[in-house]
């Protein structure tokens, strides 16, 4: 007995017996490939779904680009981003690519955090050019839909306790100034100087945790000897917290 015969619900084309699988539209559809698996789920994750209700037919087949002209083959890959958090830093990616030597092609998304490079294997190789990512502060690894949804996922859940941990010190600190806002100068030294200490015991975590995306990035780009978004808010965020912790001290 023939089996089913199924087509790609991205772009029409045979999925064959080893289609792969993912949930639009409520429903399980097959795909003929990983991309179009990759490019199903970028719209879905990004609230477009009602593109597969409206659409007349399906996605057009991307045409082949020409290269340009090499002795050799170039070689192709498409990797996923790590640490990309802002537009600067797919500026600081794409340009560290293009100036590469042997790169014929470098091409970075920030809505899906992957870069498509093409290079000449006489002048470079893919450890290169990883290498040259992770030497301005990011870092890369061959595409998989599978691995880069573990990826957001792990991302999206650390984001999600760094912002608990924020609004919970926020809290608590408050909590702590609060009577000496409302005390009119009847609080206690004592008293006082306990509030102040435990807001400074509470801000640690908070400023280690929370804020470490901020220093990391900002660490990034005094090694790379550039200012971004994150070194601003990385002093502003230190002198802060100096300025609160010599107040509390002296």
């Amino acid at each position: 007995m023939l089996g089913r015969v199924t087509r790609c619900f991205h772009c029409g084309l045979p999925a064959g017996p080893g289609a792969r699988r993912a949930l639009v539209l409520g429903e399980p559809r097959d795909f003929c490939c990983a991309g179009c698996e990759a490019v199903a789920r970028t719209i879905v994750d990004g609230g477009l779904e009602a593109y597969y209700r409206t659409r007349t037919r399906p996605a057009p087949v991307p045409a082949d680009k020409p290269l340009p002209e090499l002795a050799g083959n170039a070689s192709e890959v498409a990797l996923m981003l790590e640490g990309v958090r802002c537009a600067a830093c797919l500026w600081l990616i794409e340009q560290t690519l293009a100036r590469a030597p042997g790169i014929v092609r470098a091409e970075v998304n920030y809505t899906t955090r992957r870069a498509r490079l093409e290079w000449d294997p006489r002048r470079t190789n893919l450890p290169s050019l990883v290498a040259a990512i992770r030497a301005v502060g990011y870092d890369a690894a061959p595409y998989d839909p599978r691995a880069q949804e573990a990826l957001w996922s792990r991302e999206r859940r650390r984001a999600l306790w760094q912002l608990f941990v924020a609004g919970f010190g926020a809290m608590q600190v408050m909590m702590y100034a609060f009577p000496a806002y409302i005390s009119d100068g009847e609080l206690g030294a004592d008293a006082e100087a306990l509030m102040r200490w435990a807001s400074l015991v509470i801000t640690l975590p908070v400023l280690a945790f929370a804020c470490q995306p901020f220093f990391a990035g900002a660490l990034a780009e005094l090694r790379n000897r550039r200012v971004g978004l994150d070194t601003p808010i990385a002093i502003g965020l230190a002198g802060g917290f100096a300025a609160s912790a010599w107040a509390t001290v002296v």
